[in-house]
């Protein structure tokens, strides 16, 4: 897993310092992400979104996130510990305006760790995510902007099949950063 912490900022940074000028990214926003699933954990974690100036992308946003249990309803209980590594393609609408309708596709690799308790032995503790989701996004200040969504997970468990963890509906909000 930190294998892939690492990856996801090397490719931010190799994006934003390796290219051209026209081409580099005209816009990074970091900050704090907190997803629920309906009927289960929270998941709290980083969130990071970028766009670049031109190459015909300039209409979309790209994201990644990085969510755990840990952070969230393991962090005092005993839940099963739970991590989740998305990227995203975003749309905005209203890009001009301060509230903006979005919609957000999200690839990526959920793990939960069982432990050894053999009552898990036969259950998957991974799996591959797909989900939509859309909701609004409002810039707060300069520096600062929120976001509230909620989605559907397209790949999902059900503890006999699938990763368990992994609920089909979610609510999430988000608070970024502006750095760029």
């Amino acid at each position: 897993m930190k294998i892939l912490i690492i990856a996801s900022f090397l490719l931010i940074t190799s994006l934003s310092f390796g290219q051209s000028d026209s081409a580099k990214i005209s816009s990074f926003e970091l900050g704090m992400r907190c997803k629920k699933f309906t009927g289960f954990y929270w998941e709290n974690g980083i969130s990071g979104e970028f766009k670049f100036n031109e190459l015909g992308l300039n209409k979309l946003s790209f994201g990644f996130n990085v969510v755990s249990s840990k952070f969230g309803s393991a962090i005092t209980g005993n839940e099963i510990p739970t991590l989740a590594i998305e990227g995203s393609i975003i749309k905005y609408f209203r890009d001009s305006k301060k509230l903006k309708p979005l919609l957000r596709v999200n690839v990526g690799y959920a793990y939960a760790s069982f432990g050894s308790d053999d009552i898990f032995g036969k259950i998957s503790n991974s799996s591959t995510l797909l989900s939509l989701e859309s909701g609004i996004s409002y810039t707060l200040t300069n520096s600062l902007r929120l976001t509230a969504t909620g989605g559907y997970n397209f790949i999902n468990g059900n503890g006999t099949k699938g990763l368990g963890t992994v609920y089909p509906f979610f609510g999430q909000f988000s608070l970024f950063y502006i750095l760029k």
